[in-house]
Order: structure tokens, then sequence, then C-alpha cells
């Protein structure tokens, strides 16, 4: 016999909390780049590097050394985490909204930062280039 496999909400949360979150890290590390060029990538590495070991999705946080339980509540990967396992493990909305709220904030954050310093540094990081490019020292 063939059975006919229907998707229900709960088979659709990971993938719509996995939107969700890619969506909020797509427009940090965009903004990021946008903004700070090659820099904003680097930003980016080292923002992926400290969210692994200090979002609590490897280790419990009571278990991480005292840096990363300080700047665990300002990882958005934290609430990315937080997202998912509830979404693997049990729905509780107020901590589904919760985190998707504080995940909101973050892009919300990201979208400012790249409204209003985009212009002033890619102005100043062109007018850096033409200097540069005149003494000779760089081609």
């Amino acid at each position: 016999t063939t059975e006919i496999y229907t998707l229900s909400l709960h088979d659709a949360l990971p993938i719509l909390f996995g939107l969700y979150t890619s969506l909020v890290f797509m427009t940090i590390i965009y903004t990021l780049v946008s903004v700070l060029g090659d820099i904003g990538k680097a930003g980016a590495i080292v923002m992926l590097v400290l969210q692994i070991a200090g979002s609590g999705g490897t280790y419990p946080v009571v278990l991480l050394p005292e840096f990363f339980q300080k700047i665990h509540p300002f990882l958005p990967f934290t609430y990315a985490v937080g997202l998912m396992r509830e979404a693997i493990g049990g729905i509780v909305w107020e901590r589904v909204i919760h985190d998707m709220l504080f995940l909101a904030i973050f892009a919300v954050l990201a979208l400012i930062f790249g409204a209003f310093l985009k212009e002033p540094i890619n102005k100043h990081s062109r007018e850096l280039k033409k200097k540069s490019q005149e003494s000779g020292l760089f081609p």
C-alpha cells in the first residue's frame, strides 16, 4: 500500500524556525559585510566562533567558562538554539515568542547599524583608499 504523508504543524516548525533564524543571521552578516567590507567578514567569523562556544548549543551554559556565561545572553545564536529546541522537544509558546522576539531585535539592530553607518563609513574608506593610491605605496 502507498501512504500519503501530510505535513503537520509539528513537522513544519523546525523548517519554519530554521527559515526565520537564517533570515535573521543573513541580515546580520550582510549588514556587517556591507558596512565594514573585509573587516565585517572577519567580524562575522569571530561572531560565529563566539556563538558556537557560548550559545549553549554544544554544552550547557553553566558548564562553560565564566566569559561565555557572561556573553551568553548577548549572542543571537543562543535564541536560535532555544527556538530549535522548542520545535524539536515540544512547544512552550512563551519561549518561542521570547526567542523570536530577541532574534527580531538582533535583526532590527543590524538594520539600524547598516542604515546609519553605511554611508559615513564607506565615504571614509573611499577617501582612505584614494589617499593610499595617491601615495604610491599601494597599487
